[in-house]
């Protein structure tokens, strides 16, 4: 990503990355941003997806994961205000803000993971299903406490 040839710039209607840049520090973290525009045609668009920082559940379940060593990696979620201060940066004209359902974070990351990693433990893990689809159920926490945060940025 940090080494883009030059002739796809300005190629693309439509970038996305799900899951990349909270794995960086900043300069990086910014550079991917700016990647992501300079990809794009005028008047293209891009979808970028990161962890909220805000997720309570998401940030126990990492805790307890790091505490177990069964998460190596860096991984450093964004608020709302560094994503728009990073599409600001990387000059988007215009962007926008969507969260994941907060109920669907509370029951993925604090119920189920919870559940799965005692059950584990205990031998029956067999006896818990791990991934099912589950219709997200909107609530006036989802801005603020869902687990993901999609940019959606207009070139």
């Amino acid at each position: 990503m940090f080494y883009l040839p030059k002739y796809l710039m300005n190629s693309f209607d439509i970038s996305m990355s799900f899951g990349l840049a909270e794995y960086f520090k900043r300069p990086q973290r910014q550079q991917i941003f700016n990647f992501h525009f300079i990809l794009l045609k005028e008047k293209g668009i891009s979808f970028i997806s990161v962890p909220n920082a805000f997720c309570f559940p998401y940030r126990i379940a990492h805790l307890f994961l790091k505490l177990f060593n069964k998460f190596p990696l860096l991984e450093i979620p964004f608020t709302h205000a560094e994503l728009k201060k990073n599409a600001y940066l990387a000059g988007y004209k215009s962007c926008e803000i969507v969260s994941s359902c907060f109920i669907n974070a509370f029951d993925e990351f604090l119920m189920k993971n919870t559940l799965y990693f005692f059950a584990k433990r205990l031998g029956i893990r067999n006896f818990l299903k791990k991934k099912r689809l589950r219709k997200e159920i909107p609530t006036i926490l989802d801005d603020y406490l869902g687990y993901s945060l999609t940019l959606i940025g207009y070139k």
